[in-house]
């Protein structure tokens, strides 16, 4: 996947960038030193770059901000409220403007990295509230606009990498009791799945689903996973245990795939099943949801052959 991220070189851009990286994606970061992103002909330019650099977009992250420093309202200057508004509205606008036919081209996604300095206001940071105020407007704004090639989302942290002196103080105001961090928002960018390649033919999918009498079609639940009589028996009885004795039974080579962005299994629950199967292989798949093979189908069939290649030798 190929992404462009604002502010790439920031505590919360970077963060977002070597995340995204890890996950297998393509991604150009840029700073403040690669150009003005507040003048049109700059913002244009860089989204023209990174589309043929990347040789295209599928998602666009917006964390480049400027204006973040306290200041009473009676010495806030014309300049501090242009910083403000040009990085973090202005930018956001035009960047999301040009970046929206490649965008469309892909079905990509658009990801704001808004405040809740949006939601809140804080007197001392007059420019940059209202600035950020702007910007989550924009992610609504920009939502309806492109829909539905394009979707836009925002982000809005809440205390993230504050000073030390201030941590116990602003842990205390959050419900759970800590702040966050660079790595807390780089987890909920990378969350979004913006691009999965839809298969040309469609006919397979008519053995997962049913067309009910409203027309509709419904994902299909085929009764006999069930075994009846079995219906009423504990949970942690009729899978868990069951399927944990099953496990360490195995004698047969073991072959386990996931995809890395897979909102069903977990690393830790992978880790689980090796941990039960020792002599099972552990593929695991960046840049792919839970259902791997369309994903990423090259990779998958990769990972199975060198896997067959290696215990079922010609």
């Amino acid at each position: 996947m190929r992404t462009l991220v604002t502010g790439g070189t920031g505590r919360l851009g970077a963060a977002i960038a070597s995340r995204l990286e890890r996950e297998g994606w393509t991604v150009l970061a840029v700073g403040s030193g690669e150009g003005d992103l507040s003048r049109v002909d700059e913002a244009r330019a860089l989204v023209e770059r990174a589309a043929a650099d990347l040789g295209g977009l599928d998602l666009l992250v917006h964390a480049a901000g400027d204006g973040f420093a306290p200041k009473p309202i009676e010495e806030v200057t014309e300049q501090d409220w242009e910083a403000a508004f040009g990085i973090t509205a202005k930018a956001t606008f035009f960047v999301t403007q040009a970046a929206a036919p490649h965008l469309r081209a892909s079905g990509g996604t658009v990801v704001m990295i808004e405040d809740i300095a949006a939601y809140q206001p804080w007197p001392s940071f007059a420019a940059h509230c209202a600035a950020k105020a702007a910007q989550a407007m924009l992610t609504r704004v920009l939502a309806r606009a492109l829909a539905p090639e394009v979707r836009v989302c925002g982000v809005a942290p809440g205390a993230v990498a504050v000073e030390p002196e201030q941590e116990e103080r602003r842990a205390a105001e959050t419900l759970l009791g800590r702040v966050g961090s660079p790595e807390d928002v780089a987890d909920a960018v990378a969350a979004y799945n913006p691009h999965r390649p839809r298969p040309s033919d469609l006919s397979g999918l008519r053995k997962n689903v049913r067309q009910r009498e409203d027309g509709r079609w419904y994902w299909h639940w085929d009764p006999r996973f069930m075994t009846p009589g079995r219906i009423d028996e504990p949970r942690s009885i009729r899978n868990e245990d069951r399927l944990e004795r099953a496990a360490q039974t195995l004698t047969l080579p073991v072959l386990l795939v996931r995809g890395r962005q897979s909102d069903v299994l977990s690393e830790a629950g992978a880790r689980n099943l090796q941990a039960l199967v020792p002599h099972a292989r552990f593929v695991d798949v960046a840049g792919a949801g839970h259902m791997v093979a369309g994903d990423r189908n090259d990779v998958f069939n990769d990972a199975v052959v060198a896997f067959l290649e290696e215990t079922l030798p010609v």
